[in-house]
This record gives structure tokens, sequence and C-alpha cells, in this order.
């Protein structure tokens, strides 16, 4: 085989894979999961471990990642009761 045969086996071989369409896009990776079975058969066992194996060791105290209060979608303080102990506005 010359040089010049291989060379154009090559380019043969470029020119194949260029007629070749593009590969299809990647399948979404699945976002839940679904599991069955029998009563008694460990499904809630099984979550139990998952649950504590991914479990963060050290948890955030503050749930709120928002440091500003003026955001913070959480309720403030009660409003304080009327000086006016009279509950009728009309005596």
């Amino acid at each position: 085989m010359t040089p010049s045969d291989t060379a154009a086996s090559a380019a043969a071989a470029l020119a194949a894979r260029a007629r070749l369409p593009p590969p299809p896009p990647p399948v979404p990776a699945p976002r839940g999961l679904y599991i069955h079975g029998d009563v008694g058969g460990g499904k809630t066992l099984v979550m139990d471990m998952f649950a504590q194996a991914v479990a963060p060791t050290n948890p955030n105290p503050n749930p709120n990642p928002n440091p500003d209060p003026n955001l913070d979608p959480s309720p403030g303080p009660s409003p304080s009761p009327s000086p006016n102990p009279n509950p009728n506005p009309n005596p």
C-alpha cells in the first residue's frame, strides 16, 4: 500500500463520516423514582437508609438563604392591641 493509497482511504473515511447525521441529543436524567412492591417489602426502609446516607452532616440552622431581613417572607411580630379597651367605637 502506497502513501497515496493511505491518504485516499483516509480521505474516503472522512467523507463517509461527514455524511453521517448528527448524533441524537442526550436523554435527560430522570426527575423522580417510583418504588413499588408488596406490603412489608422494605420500601420505607430503603428510602430511610437513602435519606440518612445523603443527609448533610452539618445542616444549616438558618434555612433562609436570604440574609436581608427586609426581604424575609416570614410573618413579622403580631400587631399590638389598640389602647382603647372599649370595643364599641360608638358609645
